[in-house]
């Protein structure tokens, strides 16, 4: 190998050494030719010059050679620059171009052979191949404009191909013009059939244009093709979700799990669909199949807490979102569950716990910051580090309702009932309605001496909760 490597670089120089002595000798002749124009010398001045292009070829030839050799072995960036030098002997050569170009692309290079393939076509304007291969490389690139132009000018040269005129409308959609893109797609569909991918474009069009029953249809399209296509049966499960039918989106993510059921996104939106429909038992179930098919899942073992907690048993809840701490201690969400757990429980200190533990993770956390100084107001201790804690999450969002309740109930702790009433009547305009938040207005309405108001408000909270026999003697 080093023997043929050696040979070819002697026989380069030995061609670069006899073209410099032609190119001189050529010189010379050319001037006297310009004082005499007898046959012989213009004759013996266009054979020097056929040797020149002969010789120049050859050397061409050599580096294309030595270029196509680097390539096969990988060596991509060796090659780059054999092809170049190959280029500068013959700059029109379309092979010689294209092996150039398809190794810049291969190194990720778009731009540069972009550019060269359009150097290319300067001398070679009716080359299709160099055409297809600039399209490429315009694609590539993300020169969208250009490659349209491009498609258009080789559609004017022969019919497009079935993965053209794919590209094309992927081209198309890129640039937002959704309706020249759907009419390829359906063109397509109409000369080869019905494809899923192609259905999936035309879908996720009618997605982009918000058009969502168009796009659903597609998609079901695609499910009578395909009726084991669980990634399209989870993505008609995550419109049906968007658009608030949950219980249709819970059978179509049930379907996908029992399709895919390593696929952790299909149980976590199951999980979801249940939790909004408020299926606790059935959330309990599935929540309990992931936990033992998925252990190392601290997202999952936090879900089968939370719905433990929900159904009040609070023992089992605590383990599991201790569980999920052990799991990923980085996960600021179960502390969160376990600190209000406790906090349902009146285990103060179990509670305050949790949470330092939490603010050790992120100090500035607001919602951490907001529940602690809750759970402090609630047992009317700290209520200056509660305060201070509150106000700390209020300068991260001075809006939140229930940052503005806890506030006020902290207010009304320390006796500032004006503030307090202030702060959740504010919140009570943004949460709407919300049982916590009337049960914290009517106190601070009876401490003010507005006990007509107070009734009033305690009268809402019976209406949202009317087996809680306290709202119903008070509203009263």
């Amino acid at each position: 190998m080093i023997k043929n490597k050696q040979h070819s670089a002697a026989r380069l120089r030995f061609l670069r050494s006899t073209l410099f002595q032609i190119v001189i000798l050529s010189s010379v002749l050319i001037s006297f030719i310009g004082c005499s124009s007898t046959n012989p010398e213009i004759e013996l001045y266009n054979q020097l010059v056929s040797m020149a292009d002969s010789l120049q070829k050859e050397g061409a030839i050599e580096y294309y050679l030595n270029g196509t050799i680097h390539e096969e072995a990988g060596e991509m960036y060796r090659a780059v620059i054999q092809y170049q030098l190959a280029h500068i002997y013959d700059p029109n050569s379309v092979e010689i171009i294209l092996s150039l170009a398809k190794t810049y692309l291969k190194l990720g290079e778009h731009r540069a052979a972009a550019i060269l393939l359009g150097q290319g076509r300067e001398s070679n304007a009716e080359n299709e191949e160099l055409l297809v291969a600039l399209l490429q490389s315009n694609v590539y690139s993300g020169q969208y404009p250009q490659a349209v132009m491009l498609f258009e000018e080789l559609k004017r040269l022969r019919p497009l191909g079935e993965n053209e005129l794919k590209q094309f409308a992927l081209v198309l959609t890129k640039l937002n013009r959704f309706d020249e893109s759907l009419e390829l797609y359906n063109s397509i569909i109409k000369e080869f059939g019905e494809q899923s991918w192609v259905l999936d474009k035309i879908a996720q069009i009618y997605l982009m244009r918000r058009d969502v029953e168009t796009a659903k249809k597609t998609f079901y399209k695609i499910l009578d093709l395909e009726p084991d296509n669980h990634n399209v049966i989870f993505l008609l499960g995550s419109i049906e979700m968007n658009d608030k039918n949950f219980e249709e989106a819970e059978k179509l993510f049930r379907s996908a799990m029992n399709i895919e059921p390593g696929e952790i996104k299909y149980w976590a939106n199951l999980m979801g669909a249940l939790d909004l429909q408020k299926e606790d038992a059935e959330l309990l179930e599935v929540t309990s199949e992931a936990v033992s098919k998925f252990p190392e899942s601290a997202f999952f073992m936090e879900m089968h807490g939370n719905v433990l907690t929900t159904l009040e048993r609070y023992e089992e809840a605590s383990n599991a979102l201790r569980q999920s701490i052990l799991i990923d201690s980085t996960r600021l969400s179960p502390y969160q569950s376990l600190g209000y757990l406790y906090h349902h429980q009146k285990d103060w200190g179990k509670s305050a716990e949790i949470y330092n533990a939490a603010l050790k993770l992120d100090p500035g956390n607001p919602l951490i910051l907001n529940n602690y100084a809750y759970m402090l107001s609630s047992q009317n201790d700290r209520l200056k580090d509660a305060l201070e804690m509150v106000e700390n999450a209020l300068k991260l969002e001075p809006d939140n309702p229930t940052f503005l309740d806890t506030r006020g109930w902290v207010f009304y702790q320390l006796g500032q009932y004006e503030k307090a009433l202030t702060d959740i009547l504010e919140a009570s305009e943004g949460e709407g309605e919300n049982v916590e938040i009337y049960e914290h207005l009517a106190h601070v309405h009876e401490a003010l001496g507005n006990l007509d108001k107070a009734k009033e408000i305690w009268r809402k909270a019976y209406v949202l909760d009317p087996e809680n026999e306290d709202y119903k003697r008070l509203a009263r």
